[in-house]
C-alpha cells in the first residue's frame, strides 16, 4: 500500500493533502501520548530516522494499547486514495502499440512510473470507450512494457493515468470497514473504464460502485472530500465553482453510455425495485470538479448516481464539461443526469449546498427530499426532472439560466404530486439566440399534478410559447408567482379579422400595413381604437382585433 498522506499534520506543517506523514504527525492527530520510553535524548522519538518514518517497528510495538487503538481508530477512518495507488497527475502523453503486444512506445515518459495504471485510447476493442487500461511493468527509456496487450493497433494515442481500480478499492475498504473518509489530495483523478461487475445497472457500466454489503448491517458512511485545488482550467468554466478541490474526469466519448461515475446500491436490492428497504450506505462528496469528455451527444454517463444510496450531502461541487460552457453541444441522452436523487421508498434525504451544473440533459432528479442551497443551474434540457413521489423540495438560492425547461415531467402520465415546492427559485432564459437553449420553452413541460404547493418564482427573458406549463397539462397550483418578465414577442399576424389576448399585462405595439379597424374588449365592453400604427396598454383577459387589408406588424411588449 502507498505512504499514507494524513489530511493536516503538526501545527505549522503544511496543509491537508501535503502534509506531514510522519509517525509523530499520526500520534499527534489522533491525540495519543507518546510514552517517555520512546523519546530519546536528542528529543526525538526511538525506531525513527530523522525525518520521522519508522526504522525499527518492534520499538514503536512498545506504544501504550490505548495510543495504538486511538491512533488505528484515526488510521482507519480516515484514508489518502494515494494508498490506493491512485497518483492525481493529470500528465499525459502520446503513444504506439500494435494489437497482440505490451510494448508501448510514448512521446515522452512524463511522470509515469513503474506499478501505475494508465490508459491507451483506441487500443482496447471494448464498446464502451475502446480505452486499454493496463499496468505498467517496467520502463526501459520510451518504452513501457504493460501488463496486458493491445487489442488494436494504434499511433500516436492518447495515453494517460487512469485511477479507476485505486478508487473503487478505496471506496470498497472504506464501506467494508464501517465507514470513513477518503481524500484526494490535489490533483486530477482520470476514470476511463467500467468496473467488472456490469450487471448492476439496466445500461451496464459503472465507474465506482459501493461494495455488495447486505441491507441489514449499520449504517455506513462514506465522505469523498478533495483537497487543494487551486486551478480552474478554462476561462469559461463556472461562474460558481468549488474553491477547494480536485477534479474527477471521465474520457468517455462514444454514443454508448452508463449508469454512473458514482453509484450506490446493495446486493439484495435489484436494479429498480424501489419496493425494499433502504440502503445503509451514506455518501457525501464535497470539495470536487467532476468533468466529463462530452463530445457530441454531452455528457454519456450520470455523474451521481444516489438513486439507491440512503442519504447524502453535496457540498462544494462543481458538474462541468470538457469545453467552454458557451461551446456545448445540446445534451441528447435523455437519461443522464448530474445527480440522481434517491428513489420512492427510500426516505432518503439529500442536501446541495454550492452546487454548479452545466451541459447535462438535467441537471437533478427529483426523488423523496432535496433541499438545494445556492445552486446554479446552466446549459441543460431540464434544469430539474421530478420522478416518482417527490415529498418535498426546497429551494434556497437557485438559479436557473439558458436550460429549455426547469421542471420536466418524465413520468406525467403518473399524475406526480410534489406535495410541496417552497423557496427561492430564480430563472433566467437570456443567451444567444443561435444558441440551442434558446427560446426558452416554460417552467414546466408536462405538469399533470406536479406543481401542488407553494412556488415563487421569476422568469427573464421569456420568449417561448408556455410560460408555466404545457397547455395540455395546465393542473398548476402556486400561492405566489412574482416577477414574470417577458421579452418582445412578434406575433404572426393571420387572416383579417386577427384577435389578440396577451398573456399578461403589457403593451401591443401595432405598426405599417393598412389597418381599417382596431377594437379592445375589456370586461365585456367593446371600444373602438384608432385605425393605423399604435401603442395600446392591455390586461390579462383583453382582446385586442385588428381589421386590415394590408398586414400590419404587430408585437407584444411587457
Amino acid at each position: 500500500m502507498a505512504q499514507f498522506i494524513p489530511p493536516g499534520g503538526l501545527p505549522g506543517t503544511t496543509p491537508v493533502g501535503l502534509g506531514d506523514d510522519t509517525l509523530g504527525s499520526l500520534l499527534d492527530q489522533a491525540k495519543a501520548a507518546i510514552p517517555k520510553s520512546l523519546i530519546n535524548e536528542a528529543g526525538g522519538i526511538a525506531g525513527l530516522n530523522d525525518d520521522g518514518y519508522v526504522t525499527a517497528m518492534s520499538l514503536i510495538r512498545t506504544v501504550g494499547s490505548r495510543a495504538v487503538s486511538d491512533m488505528m481508530r484515526w488510521r482507519d477512518l480516515h484514508v489518502s486514495v494515494r494508498e490506493f495507488g491512485a497518483t492525481g497527475s493529470a500528465a499525459q502523453t502520446t503513444g504506439t502499440i500494435t494489437a497482440g503486444t505490451s510494448i508501448l512506445t510514448v512521446a515522452s515518459i512524463e511522470d509515469f512510473a513503474v506499478g501505475d495504471a494508465v490508459s491507451v485510447a483506441g487500443a482496447s476493442a471494448a464498446s464502451i470507450c475502446g480505452y486499454l487500461v493496463a499496468t505498467i511493468e517496467s520502463i526501459d527509456g520510451l518504452n513501457i512494457t504493460l501488463d496486458a496487450p493491445a487489442d488494436t493497433t494504434v499511433t500516436g494515442a492518447q495515453v494517460l493515468h487512469d485511477e479507476t481500480d485505486a478508487l473503487n478499492a478505496c471506496f470498497a475498504y472504506l464501506t467494508n470497514n464501517g465507514g470513513g473518509r477518503a481524500y484526494f489530495p490535489s490533483g486530477t483523478y482520470n476514470i476511463n473504464k467500467g468496473a467488472s461487475d456490469t450487471t448492476v445497472s439496466a445500461d451496464g457500466f459503472t465507474i465506482l460502485r459501493c461494495p455488495d454489503i447486505g441491507p441489514w448491517v449499520q449504517p455506513v458512511t462514506v465522505d469523498l472530500v478533495g483537497y487543494n485545488y487551486a486551478q480552474i482550467g478554462y476561462s469559461e468554466k463556472p461562474q460558481v465553482i468549488p474553491n477547494n478541490g480536485v477534479v474527477l474526469s471521465t474520457k468517455l466519448t462514444a454514443t454508448q453510455y452508463g449508469s454512473s461515475i458514482f453509484y450506490g446500491q446493495h446486493i439484495d436490492q435489484p436494479f429498480n425495485d424501489y419496493s425494499t428497504h433502504l440502503n445503509p450506505i451514506t455518501i457525501n462528496v464535497s470539495n470536487m470538479i467532476i468533468r466529463q469528455t462530452v463530445g457530441t451527444v454531452g455528457p454519456s454517463l450520470t455523474a451521481l448516481n444516489f438513486e439507491y444510496v440512503g442519504n447524502s450531502r453535496i457540498n462544494n461541487v462543481s458538474f462541468d464539461i470538457d469545453v467552454p460552457i458557451v461551446n456545448c453541444p445540446m445534451p441528447s441522452i435523455a437519461s443522464i443526469n448530474a445527480i440522481r436523487t434517491p428513489v420512492i421508498n427510500n426516505y432518503g434525504v439529500v442536501i446541495l449546498d454550492n452546487v454548479y451544473i452545466a451541459g447535462y440533459y438535467s441537471g437533478s432528479t427529483l426523488c423523496e427530499h432535496v433541499q438545494l442551497n445556492n445552486v446554479f443551474m446552466q446549459y441543460c434540457v431540464h434544469a430539474f426532472t421530478p420522478l416518482g413521489g417527490n415529498y418535498m423540495c426546497v429551494f434556497n438560492n437557485v438559479l436557473v439560466q439558458e436550460c429549455l425547461w426547469v421542471f420536466s415531467a418524465a413520468k406525467s402520465s403518473n399524475n406526480i404530486n410534489v406535495t410541496r415546492v417552497v423557496g427561492n427559485l430564480k430563472i433566467e432564459a437570456s443567451g444567444s439566440a443561435t444558441g440551442w437553449w434558446t427560446p426558452f420553452k416554460g417552467l414546466v413541460q408536462d405538469a399533470g399534478g406536479l406543481m401542488q404547493g407553494n412556488l415563487t418564482y421569476q422568469i427573464n427573458g421569456f420568449t417561448g410559447t408556455y410560460p408555466l406549463a404545457n397547455a395540455a397539462y395546465p393542473t398548476l397550483l402556486f400561492k405566489s408567482i412574482t416577477g414574470f418578465k417577458e421579452q418582445l414577442a412578434p406575433l404572426t399576424v393571420t387572416a383579417s379579422p386577427f384577435a389578440y389576448t396577451p398573456a399578461n399585462e403589457g403593451h401591443l405595439v401595432i405598426t405599417g400595413g393598412t389597418v381599417t379597424a382596431v377594437t379592445l374588449l375589456r370586461q365585456g365592453t367593446t371600444i373602438s381604437l384608432p385605425a393605423g400604427s399604435q401603442t395600446i396598454p392591455v390586461g390579462k383577459s383583453d382582446v385586442v382585433t385588428v381589421t386590415y387589408t394590408d398586414a400590419p406588424t404587430m408585437t407584444f411588449m411587457p
